[in-house]
């Protein structure tokens, strides 16, 4: 499965009417395209960053909608006065779905980069380590893990049912990132954020 993140800053008090925009207008969009398995959209309410994830069955599918997906994301963008948006191209390595991921859950965005040549060896880590530690964990509704096999860029969301259980988490979640620099030491772990999803139409992930 291949997973589209789309990713646009817009003027924070202005959130609201960017949520009621994306799902009235860009969501029923998305999911009515051939190959789509869901739309997701999560967001920082600390920076207005928005993040777009999108899953499609294959690159078939994913090219059919390449030419209007994109187009959709920056008019998110244009109509709240936010930024120019990136748009990235993930395959799904990990997905650990405890519960389905629903509007109002927390969840915690790592983003880093590994070298290609150890991108193997960091998502069996990944699984390794990362799903003893939460798969039981009171609260948790899954863990998933992006990966770019070109670039070597991963991301990782565990998304859990509160803000409260999210923040709980903080020590095994740095406990995570210990664990898997010590298994993978050339791996370099970028930007947390705290999302809250605002909008959750995905199906399974598989």
């Amino acid at each position: 499965m291949l997973i589209r993140v789309s990713t646009t800053r817009a003027v924070i008090p202005r959130t609201g009417e960017g949520i009621a925009f994306v799902h009235g207008e860009i969501q029923p969009k998305i999911s009515a395209m051939d190959g789509n398995r869901g739309f997701a959209m999560a967001l920082d309410r600390s920076s207005g960053r928005y993040l777009g994830i999108a899953a499609w069955t294959d690159a078939e599918a994913l090219k059919a909608g390449e030419d209007r997906a994109p187009g959709l994301i920056a008019d998110v963008a244009e109509r709240l006065d936010g930024s120019s948006p990136t748009v990235e191209l993930f395959d799904l390595a990990v997905a650990h779905l405890v519960k389905p991921v629903r509007v109002g859950y927390w969840g915690r965005l790592v983003r880093a980069e590994v070298p290609v040549h150890d991108l193997d060896r960091f998502v069996r880590t990944f699984e390794e380590t990362a799903l003893p530690l939460f798969e039981r964990y009171e609260g948790l509704a899954a863990v998933v893990l992006f990966v770019d096999r070109g670039s070597g860029v991963t991301e990782s969301a565990t998304w859990f049912e509160s803000v409260e259980v999210l923040r709980g988490s903080r020590d095994r979640a740095r406990e995570l990132g210990e664990l898997l620099v010590a298994g993978v030491p050339t791996l370099r772990i970028g930007e947390i954020s705290e999302l809250e999803v605002v909008i959750a139409e995905m199906g399974p992930l598989s």
